[in-house]
This record gives C-alpha cells, structure tokens and sequence, in this order.
C-alpha cells in the first residue's frame, strides 16, 4: 500500500478508491486489524483529514452520494468522533491544559526514577516481550499510522499492564502519528484510562487481540486481567464554545490569508473578499516532548506546500511559506512587506497550534489588525452537541449528514 500523499488530490483519490466499502463491508470489517499494508477495511483518510486537505462535509457527502445513512452509520459516526473530541475540548480546555502540565511532571519524574525511566525506554524501543505491543510499537514508528482498534489495545496495554503514565504514551503518538490530533489523542487515551466517561476503561484481552488480528501475534500472553479506572482532580464545568462575530474590514483593506497546519485547504474558506496576498506559517509546532517524528514533520510541511499552491491558483497571486520558528516575526514581516491591512485565519481547534498562534494573533489585535476568524461550518454543527459523551452527537447523526449534502 503507498504512503500518504500530502496533498489534496491524493485525499480525494484515496476517499474515492474507500467509498464502495464505506457501508456494510466497512461495518463487517472495520475492528480487523490484519497489519501494515493491509489496513483496506478502513478508509485511512485521518492523515488528509487531520490537516483539512479534506474536509469532514466532503466525506459525508460522498458516502451519502452511495449509501444510506443507516447502511453507512458505523463510518459515518467514525467522521463524527473527530469533530466530537474537538469540540469537547472547546467546552473543557482546562483538558488540554492538565494534559501538558501532568506530561511535563510526568517527563520530570522519569529523571528522578531509573526503573521507570528504563521501563518506559523498553517500551518506546518495542521490547518489552509482548509480541503485539512491540510489532505496534515497530509499525508506529516505521510507518506513522496505526488502526484504530491497534491504537485502543496499545493505550490499554501500556496504562493496565506495562503501568506507565498515559501522558507518555500519549506522548509516543504524538511524536509519530502522522494524522496526530490534539483533540482525537487526548481524548482517545483518557477514555482508555478512565477518565473521559469516569469509570469506564478499555481492557486490552489475549482473545480480542488473537480474533481481530486473524492470530498473526500467536497466543499473547502477560496481559493485565483488569483495567481499573484512573482518577483525577474535578475539571472545571464545561462552557459552550462562543463563534465570535468576525471584526468587519474597512472599506478598501488588503486582505491577508494566514494558512496554518490545522487547515490546509484556503480555496473553500468563506472569506469576506479575496485576499491579496497568503501566508503560510511552515514551522511544524511542537507536539510532544521529544522531536517530531520525520515523517509526521514532512507530511506537515508538504501538506501546506500543496495549500500554498493551490492558493495561488485560486486567488491569482504568488503565496509566500515562512519556515521561521518566531511566527511573531513571521506575520509581522509579512503585514510590512505586502502592506496587509487586516488578517483572515481559520478558527484552529484547541491544541498546539492555536497555543501557538493566538499570542501572535491577540498581539496583533491589541494593535488593531482587524481579523477575520473563520470556523469551519461543520465544526458549528457538531461542537455544540460535544459537551458531554458521544451518543448525544450520534442521535442527531442523520441531520448533520443532511446539512452537510444541502451544503
């Protein structure tokens, strides 16, 4: 199977080569894990849609162009999980906000513990004995990508039997998952842990792993029997996120498009008036503690220099790439040399981009840049119906899906 091609055509290629299997063979076939290269049950679309070369509205058009929406449910419901952990961090940042703190104590203790610290770099390494585990561990790092159902076994076995900090494991994909997603990794690993529905864990067993692998790991042995929930601290309640008004461009501005890598796709953006000119801030942002992965890294970049350039076809202009670290210095740079008078930006979701360009953003505010934020409609939809678990998103599935198809 070829690697992910970080580009909007490929997206579109890949979501029309998945679309005849997206019904009742996705549905049959999906938890099936049969390992690297072999993952056609399920679409592999997270990488294009992680970075909004593809966006979920597209994908839910064109599986109800070829399938009802009961016959398609169980992927259409898989789309809607992204936008779901999204939008529960925008009700409860402080989520995101005790993730990083608890990784950084979590990072520090394993200076003052040699055993953990040892722990921790065989199982990062893939030789901890668990056959499964380290053939994970290999693929992960090898190829960026994981299924989904791979993922929830991995999570389960590092926090219930390996006994090491989730933040850290969450950490480990981080660094390499090329479709890495605050929202969807956060969200996924607490929920195997116990702590996203408090109480309910996800226990990784010996028979779930042999019948959804075809057996290919043998008998798997050493697995925790139980998964007893972990526990934290009352978050604060959670606040429905706002969709701010955008500020109004005076009469006769130079627009600037701002392109970041939680979006990559400025042609379909709904902005105000075209852009004179586009940015795109190329530095990928820092995700976990240790260095990005090359491949997750490459396929950030090479996915805006495919935004940039279809950009530049859309509008008529030459986009510029900033590959600078200091974004401050970035856009300031940018606003001088081609005279932009207010600034247009997709709304990025809670995570490390928006830590990183919000400063630059605010500042820019405060000297009265006028700017342009832009939330994605199908965000708008399914954020407010995040607040609490899945099922409240589940039950208006079908009426996304029609919004979506009307446009």
């Amino acid at each position: 199977m070829p690697p992910f091609e970080p580009s909007r055509a490929a997206a579109e290629a890949a979501l029309q080569a998945f679309l005849p299997r997206a019904g009742h063979a996705y549905r049959a076939e999906r938890n099936h894990d049969r390992g690297p290269g072999h993952h056609s049950a399920v679409s592999r679309l997270s990488p294009w849609l992680r970075h909004r070369l593809l966006l979920e509205d597209d994908v839910l058009r064109a599986v109800a162009a070829q399938h009802t929406v009961r016959d398609a449910e169980a992927y259409l419901a898989e789309v809607l999980w992204r936008g779901y952990f999204r939008g529960h961090l925008e009700h409860r940042p402080a989520v995101w906000a005790r993730y990083l703190e608890e990784r950084i104590a979590a990072q520090a203790a394993l200076q003052d513990d040699d055993r953990l610290r040892e722990q921790v770099e065989t199982a990062t390494r893939g030789e901890t004995g668990i056959a499964c585990f380290d053939a994970w561990v290999h693929e992960l790092r090898d190829t960026g990508y994981l299924h989904n159902h791979a993922r929830m076994w991995f999570a389960s076995i590092w926090v219930f039997t390996l006994r090491l900090p989730w933040q850290l494991g969450a950490d480990v994909f981080l660094t390499h998952l090329i479709d890495g997603d605050p929202a969807a990794n956060t969200g996924s690993w607490r929920w195997v842990a116990g702590l996203h529905t408090p109480g309910k864990t996800y226990c990784a067993t010996a028979d779930n792993i042999a019948r959804f692998t075809g057996g290919r790991f043998g008998t798997v042995t050493g697995l925790a029997d139980t998964a007893p929930a972990l526990t934290e601290s009352p978050l604060p309640p959670p606040q429905p996120p706002v969709f701010s008004a955008t500020a109004p461009l005076p009469a006769g501005a130079r627009l600037g498009l701002l392109l970041l890598e939680s979006d990559c796709q400025a042609e379909s953006l709904p902005l105000p008036q075209a852009p004179a000119s586009v940015l795109a801030l190329t530095d990928p942002c820092a995700r976990s503690v240790a260095p990005l992965a090359p491949a997750a890294a490459q396929f950030t970049r090479a996915a805006l220099s495919d935004a940039l350039q279809r950009a530049g076809h859309a509008f008529d202009l030459t986009p510029h790439g900033d590959d600078r670290e200091d974004w401050r210095a970035a856009v300031r740079d940018w606003l001088n040399r081609d005279r932009v008078d207010a600034i247009a930006v997709a709304r990025p979701p809670i995570g490390w981009v928006h830590d990183r360009v919000e400063p630059v953003l605010r500042a820019l505010e405060l000297d009265g840049v006028p700017l342009h934020r832009i939330t994605r409609v199908h965000d708008q939809r399914v954020w407010p119906h995040s607040s609490k678990g899945f099922f409240k998103l589940k039950k208006p599935l079908s009426q996304i899906v029609a919004s979506a198809v009307e446009g």
